[in-house]
């Protein structure tokens, strides 16, 4: 310690950056490492090699058999990448992606680890744009500004929590049905 250093603190994020191992990361690192032997060969494996190599994505979908124009390609797999966007200095917090240089280091990692006959693919995920058409009708003596700008603001949140709660995982594949 150094009595005149009261704290330090660190409000923006840093390159290649990684945390103190704890433990817990320590055998959760190794015993995954016992398991795939730093060998690309199932889904799970491309996911948890990727994750554990940058720390900066927050989740890695696998998608095995497919490419950039087919879902039916045998040989090759697509990786769809999300950064982390904790704390994270994001372009566009409703459509997170990942710089070029990334997906090339991504892929480039990857290609070393997996078999020659597989060729890979690390994409960004494509986002779908939602528009919401509804009818409302407020309550008399209510504030008819002030309350469509709040429900503007619910559906935002309801259709990307993540934007708004750190702690709310940006899902895959989701679909939203009219009753909700």
């Amino acid at each position: 310690r150094i009595s005149t250093v009261k704290s330090v603190a660190q409000p923006y994020s840093s390159l290649d950056y990684k945390p103190v191992e704890s433990d817990e990361d320590y055998y959760r690192r190794t015993s995954e490492r016992f398991r795939h032997k730093n060998r690309a060969v199932t889904m799970w494996d491309y996911e948890h090699i990727i994750l554990q190599e940058f720390p900066e994505l927050y989740k890695v979908k696998c998608l095995n058999h497919t490419s950039e124009t087919s879902y039916q390609a045998p040989g090759n797999v697509t990786l769809v990448v999300i950064p982390d966007t904790v704390k994270k200095n994001v372009f566009d917090i409703y459509e997170p992606r990942v710089s070029t240089a990334t997906l090339n280091k991504v892929k480039n990692f990857i290609s070393k680890l997996n078999s020659m006959h597989v060729t890979t693919f690390v994409i960004n995920p494509n986002y779908e744009k939602v528009k919401v058409e509804l009818e409302v009708e407020f309550k008399p003596g209510f504030d008819v500004n002030f309350y469509s700008q709040q429900l503007n603001t619910d559906i935002t949140k309801f259709l990307s929590p993540w934007a708004f709660d750190t702690q709310i995982p940006i899902n895959f594949g989701v679909s939203i049905h009219i009753s909700s």
